[in-house]
């Protein structure tokens, strides 16, 4: 069974988890987007690309990657891309 896209975004894939760790608090420190992924540049490259976030430019380590009301339309609760109806389904965790 193929994994669901929306927008060129792969269920489970890096730019659906970034999305999803960002709908808490709508932002996040870039340094620990980057700590808690790894090497994230060429999915915030492409979420950015999309206009689902907003991030520094770069060298400004600290400063908040942001979420934009596309973004957070995609993974909202009833969103198209919402944890309850992909990672259940598609994610082995």
């Amino acid at each position: 069974m193929s994994r669901p896209r929306q927008s060129s975004l792969t269920v489970c894939g890096l730019e659906h988890r970034i999305l999803l760790a960002l709908r808490a608090t709508g932002q996040m420190a870039s340094n620990q987007v980057y700590e808690r992924f790894g090497s994230p540049s060429g999915a915030l490259h492409r979420l950015e690309l999309a206009g689902y976030i907003t991030k520094p430019k770069p060298g400004r380590k600290g400063e908040q990657i942001r979420l934009t009301e596309a973004g957070r339309a995609l993974v909202a609760a009833d969103g198209p891309l919402a944890r309850r109806r992909t990672e259940i389904v598609y994610c082995q965790l």
